[in-house]
């Protein structure tokens, strides 16, 4: 289980972003543990910060999931391929990859993370993860100052009615894109709002996409 743990994940919080996200993959992991199979966490920061835990087998090892899974503070740029490569050069037997994260990231920048997992001949799950705020911005009308979390650079951006519906089409477009490429490549591919009932989207949302019977 790969979790995006850069720095846009702590938007607009650690705890409507990030934590939630941690949540569906230890949501998962605990599945995969009661079903007697051994499953290994892996946060992605930029390179040279990412880590893994061991692998763990049986539901005793939850508690060690939660602490591995929480530690991390969302921060940095993420580079997709490079952080996987990282760890992908230290697996050993190929398996099921489920891959956690917003991203809001350039195509040219997922899509050879995404084909590098292939390479490994894994069975790929993508679980993209989105804030109400991000999916529903509610800025007030006016001018405003945004920070990429990530490159810390500045824009000044008029927000107003049409602003927002041109920004949620580019979303719903972005959106789209990273979808179809899944749906070409053979991934498994699930969108979770993190306001959204998380067994409702385990128990609902995974089945339909094949990760679990």
């Amino acid at each position: 289980v790969f979790i995006d743990a850069s720095a846009s994940m702590g938007y607009p919080s650690r705890e409507l972003k990030f934590l939630p996200a941690t949540h569906v993959g230890l949501a998962l992991s605990y599945v995969i543990l009661a079903n007697h199979d051994h499953v290994k966490l892996h946060l992605l920061q930029e390179q040279g910060g990412s880590n893994a835990s061991p692998f763990y087998r049986g539901r005793r090892r939850m508690a060690d999931c939660v602490n591995f899974a929480t530690s991390a503070t969302p921060s940095g740029a993420l580079q997709l391929a490079p952080a996987l490569s990282d760890h992908l050069q230290k697996m050993r037997r190929p398996g099921k990859a489920i891959l956690i994260s917003d991203f809001l990231m350039p195509a040219a920048s997922y899509q050879p993370g995404l084909n590098l997992l292939r390479a490994f001949n894994l069975d790929i799950a993508v679980i993209q993860i989105l804030s109400r705020h991000e999916v529903d911005p509610r800025f007030p009308n006016g001018s405003l100052a945004l920070v990429d979390s990530e490159t810390e650079q500045e824009i000044k951006y008029q927000w107003n009615a049409d602003a927002r519906r041109d920004y949620q089409s580019k979303l719903a477009h972005h959106n789209a894109e990273l979808r179809s490429f899944c749906h070409q490549s053979g991934i498994h591919y699930s969108l979770y709002v993190s306001d959204r009932d998380l067994s409702d989207f385990v128990f609902a949302t995974l089945p339909a996409i094949g990760l679990f019977k």
